[in-house]
């Protein structure tokens, strides 16, 4: 199957989720992660993304389903997801699963767009959306519900530490140190913090491209 274009997943999304929103401002959501006040931080991009169920946030140091031992995050769901705006919908209980590595030592943007898409799951099956099982969908989708910055950000951190691989620690740990608000995070090449550094299905380049369709958009 051929993979769908950015802007064929935008045009596919879009319509069905009210449209492209504004972007969602940063500074509540970055005092709940500044204070490690994670299930406010959870429940603020629940809010965000408009969703009125009931969620329980689950901080894991290990297990998860299949497969997911790279996963920073994971949410579970029932095999048949109430319509959005429901009653069935509202008393829905979910729970939303955190590895504590992630978010101990990945940036704010990271963390933040990682729990988005996760909501973005909920958002796509609620409506019954046919692509609610492609994750550069959610990706899209939960960057048309106001949080494409964050995973700009993320796409320029992640240019600015491959690049820090190239120029030697001392300008490793000085490029870091501004983008990661001087956290003492031990990022390497091949460890778990760096895999979790990717946020998101979408290639650098597909996220650029978003962006710019998503802001002509608004």
């Amino acid at each position: 199957m051929t993979q769908k274009s950015v802007r064929e997943l935008i045009d596919a999304v879009a319509p069905r989720v009210g449209g492209v929103r504004q972007k969602v401002y940063s500074n509540r959501l970055r005092m709940f992660y500044a204070r490690r006040e994670y299930a406010k931080l959870v429940g603020a991009v629940k809010t965000e993304l408009g969703l009125d169920m009931r969620l329980t946030l689950a901080k894991v140091r290990s297990g998860g389903p299949e497969k997911s031992a790279t996963w920073a995050a994971w949410i579970e769901m029932p095999t048949s997801m109430p319509p959005y705006g429901s009653h069935a919908f509202k008393k829905l209980h979910l729970t939303v699963y955190l590895r504590n590595e992630f978010i101990k030592s990945a940036p704010f943007e990271c963390v933040v767009f990682t729990i988005a898409h996760e909501m973005a799951h909920v958002v796509l099956d609620s409506i019954g959306h046919p692509l609610c099982r492609d994750e550069r969908a959610v990706d899209i989708t939960a960057m048309i519900l106001g949080f494409a910055e964050f995973n700009e950000s993320m796409v320029y951190q992640e240019k600015s530490i491959e690049a820090a691989y190239v120029w030697g620690a001392m300008t490793w740990r000085k490029r870091l140190s501004l983008w990661l608000q001087s956290r003492r995070i031990r990022w390497k090449k091949n460890d778990e913090h760096h895999r979790f550094m990717k946020a998101g299905y979408l290639t650098q380049e597909e996220v650029t491209e978003a962006i710019q369709l998503i802001k002509k958009l608004r």
